[in-house]
């Protein structure tokens, strides 16, 4: 689950936001009759293993023995695994249905859908165009003679997905959350964070060398003649990386600063970003700023580069968003690359699942409103809605009961709490894509078509309200998420199902899926980030000093707690990095807890099931939503770039923590993931 904080947000906005085909008629959606899932699959735990020394062991020791990472996956897990079922079967079969003619009228969700799934397939097209579709973009990177022609080339290229060294983008203005304002950030790294360009250990040292001859061999694949593409590359992103804040310190919220947009070109002499922006489609008179100096210096920087070096570079990320698109060769290097030597996935999947997952990650929202009313009835948002309300009640409970917070403190955040609005299933509106070109032999100017429409669906935003009704997210997609700009909680049609969900399953195991998973997004409103919001999604200070310093201490023991944590030899998580969904994963089992508690008060104790209390299944049930293998490339990863701790570690780490798992599990109080009563970190 995601915290849906600025560099989470811009990206779902950016790159997640799709709409629906307007459409008159459709294809009939039968109902399916789901088939029953086990509440828990004792068969996958290892008994042999002590239960408070390793508690993700004990609990999936054999289910990971039994399942691992399949050849073209970088990571296997419940999350994994239900989105395969999502897209590989409930999806297709949509898809196939939206398929079976092929005169469908312009524009509707059957067209759109099924010409663009067409394109993908039509392999003899692609081969017949090899790089070709690239060559007028490419030419026109070539004429460029000075650095207005590229300020403006970038801003056209940007509405194109080509990244720029700067993210632009609407969104919320966090000091006046009901209006959308223009965002910028930083950008133009191909390996995707500063850590890749500074550490000198041996895989980063070689992930560097992979990606100079990864850049070399796309090059002459695509017919493109700049010599030392992949050195050039290399050197200038990590002058470039040199200057951004690495994604620990960009988890404040507080360092965008308001700028009237005069006072930002000037920080720009030598690069035109007036024109950058103007071509990008946007005129605003003020943006949130998330580094000024960044911006200052990167310009300098990129007037002080060599044009040609420009220009490589240019290319070379216009070729990287769109090599998937092109002929087999370009597409095979291109996954050599980001899915074995970055994730370690050893196979690339077929051509028809990459078809699948390519429309659904640019026509998610059509697809989604189909699969919405095939998979999730209306009534299943009425359980869902009591299932929040249930733990929004818990939560205001324990803020009432807190020793660290004042009166006047407890009294704010129990107004924010009151104020959380939730999302369940699906949006109530839906966007039209019936505008956009799509064509059943043009995969490239397809994407192209598709991407520049939600870019500029996206930027059409500045200056204007915000919609309340927004969903950044797709139906069928397999997380949640929180979004502190309009403190609201959304889940998503896809996570509502088991292993999160299951109807045939006991309170306890559900307590310990889907409602820690509440637990954990109504958390995220109070984490290191939400807590800087206030209950209208504004940023703004509604501690005490006192107040705020003890939150802050109680955040940087959890920082601490996991900074001591290996996730692979010698690579540590980050905990300044993780600290918000770390105080969500301990805040969700938290209340998904008490809850359980709540729910039995005046009951008879129900008996053991599978020989386990209804205590210890709650943490079963947590311990279920978690069980993951992962590669240890894709584990690297995951450390230096996402906010999510290793699944191994929000099983163990977040239990070790807490005291009633030592109840239910270890009443002896031995156990190596144990953390000793005067050491515990109790936030909420």
């Amino acid at each position: 689950m995601a915290a849906n904080t600025k560099g989470a947000l811009s990206s779902y906005l950016i790159l997640a936001l799709a709409s629906l085909a307007a459409c008159t008629s459709k294809p009939p959606m039968t109902e399916t009759v789901k088939p029953t899932a086990p509440a828990f699959d004792v068969a996958g735990m290892d008994t042999t293993v002590k239960s408070c020394d390793d508690f993700d062991r004990f609990a999936n020791g054999t289910w990971k023995e039994k399942n691992p990472v399949p050849s073209t996956e970088s990571r296997w897990g419940a999350f994994g695994i239900l989105a395969k079922e999502n897209l590989e079967v409930k999806l297709k079969g949509i898809i196939d249905t939206l398929m079976v003619g092929k005169d469908a009228p312009k524009g509707t969700t059957a067209q759109l859908v099924g010409d663009f799934y067409r394109s993908y397939m039509d392999t003899v097209k692609l081969e017949e165009l090899g790089a070709s579709p690239l060559k007028p973009w490419m030419d026109r990177i070539d004429a460029l003679t000075d650095l207005k022609g590229m300020a403006a080339l970038s801003g056209e290229y940007g509405r194109l997905g080509v990244s720029s060294f700067l993210g632009l983008y609407a969104q919320p203005d966090q000091h006046d959350s009901k209006m959308n304002t223009l965002y910028s950030d930083q950008g133009g790294l191909s390996l995707g964070e500063r850590s890749y360009y500074e550490k000198s250990d041996s895989a980063m040292v070689n992930i560097r060398k992979e990606f100079v001859h990864h850049v070399d061999t796309m090059f002459i694949l695509a017919g493109l003649a700049d010599k030392d593409a992949g050195k050039s590359i290399l050197a200038f992103e990590t002058g470039l990386a040199k200057l951004q804040l690495n994604n620990i310190q960009r988890r404040d919220p507080g360092i965008y600063k308001k700028l009237s947009f005069t006072d930002y070109a000037k920080l720009s002499p030598g690069f035109d970003l007036t024109t950058l922006v103007e071509k990008l489609g946007v005129r605003t008179d003020s943006l949130l700023v998330e580094d000024r100096d960044y911006v200052k210096n990167a310009s300098a920087y990129i007037a002080a580069t060599p044009l040609a070096t420009l220009k490589t570079w240019m290319k070379w990320h216009l070729l990287d968003t769109y090599a998937n698109v092109l002929n087999k060769a370009l597409n095979q290097e291109n996954f050599r690359f980001t899915g074995t030597v970055m994730s370690g996935t050893k196979e690339q999947k077929a051509r028809a699942l990459r078809a699948l997952r390519a429309t659904d990650g640019l026509l998610g929202e059509p697809l989604g409103k189909l699969y919405a009313e095939k998979y999730f009835p209306p009534s299943s948002r009425k359980k869902v809605e009591d299932m929040i309300e249930n733990v929004r009640a818990v939560y205001g409970e324990r803020i009432r009961n807190l020793t660290w917070m004042s009166p006047e403190t407890k009294e704010k955040a129990l107004e924010k709490l009151s104020l959380f609005t939730t999302k369940i299933g699906y949006p109530d509106q839906w966007k039209d894509y019936s505008m956009v070109d799509i064509k059943p032999n043009a995969l490239f100017r397809n994407t192209m078509n598709l991407i520049e429409w939600r870019s500029n669906d996206n930027l059409k935003r500045v200056g204007k309200p915000v919609d309340p009704k927004e969903w950044g997210m797709t139906p069928q997609t397999v997380n949640a998420y929180y979004n502190p700009s309009m403190n609201e909680v959304v889940f998503p049609a896809g996570i509502l199902q088991p292993p999160f969900f299951n109807a045939q399953a006991d309170d306890a195991i559900n307590y310990g899926g889907i409602m820690a998973v509440i637990g954990h997004e109504l958390t995220h409103g109070f984490d290191d980030q939400g807590a800087r919001y206030d209950g209208h999604g504004n940023l703004k200070n509604w501690w005490t000093d006192a107040d705020k310093a003890n939150f802050d201490a109680l955040a940087q023991r959890m920082v601490k707690y996991y900074d001591g944590m290996e996730a692979m030899p010698g690579v540590h998580i980050k905990g300044g990095l993780t600290v918000g969904e770390n105080i969500a994963d301990l805040g969700g089992v938290t209340l998904a807890y008490a809850a359980l508690q709540r729910s039995m008060q005046g009951k008879p104790e129900p008996a053991k099931i599978d020989g386990f209390t209804w205590q210890q299944r709650f943490f079963l049930g947590w311990a279920q939503v978690w069980h993951t293998n992962i590669r240890p490339e894709a584990a690297r990863r995951q450390v230096e770039l996402d906010p999510h701790s290793p699944a191994h570690f929000r099983i163990n780490a977040v239990l070790g923590q807490f005291k009633p798992f030592q109840e239910a599990w270890c009443p002896d109080g031995q156990g190596a993931m144990l953390v000793p009563d005067s050491q515990r970190v109790v936030i909420w």
